[in-house]
């Protein structure tokens, strides 16, 4: 229900105030490269970025390889991830992804891994949150 949705998500934000989120993230890159993001700016697989389904857009945040401490610090400015189908198309309603917590950049997932390992082990902790002023 969106209640549950919604309790999901505020724990979510809650734990990463507190202190570091750990989860898995991939990459996106060409098939995503020049289209718009949530945030309204052209993705570009080369620079350093992220997609989040819940982090404020703009929110900078680190994050960490926990196999090998490598780390990069990226910008939130997509939504996502989310489910997909057998075929990789987006599942509607959309759905957030059950294992990923977030998607970075190709460049962002380069800096802090192989690009063949397709996922990782990681941890994100937040060094800055866009402040919206209405």
């Amino acid at each position: 229900s969106l209640i549950n949705v919604i309790y999901s998500l505020n724990n979510l934000i809650h734990k990463l105030k507190r202190n570091s989120l750990y989860g898995k993230t991939s990459y996106y890159g060409k098939d995503f490269h020049g289209r718009k993001t949530a945030s309204g700016t052209i993705y570009n697989m080369y620079e350093l970025t992220c997609a989040s389904p819940t982090l404020r857009l703009g929110t900078k945040i680190k994050v960490t390889n926990i196999k090998n401490n490598k780390s990069v610090i990226v910008t939130v400015n997509d939504r996502g991830p989310y489910k997909m189908d057998n075929t990789g198309k987006a599942v509607f309603p959309l759905k957030s992804h059950p294992t990923r917590i977030i998607d970075l950049s190709k460049a962002a997932f380069m800096k802090i891994a192989k690009i063949n390992q397709g996922v990782i082990k990681v941890k994100i902790q937040k060094i800055w949150m866009k402040i919206y002023q209405f």
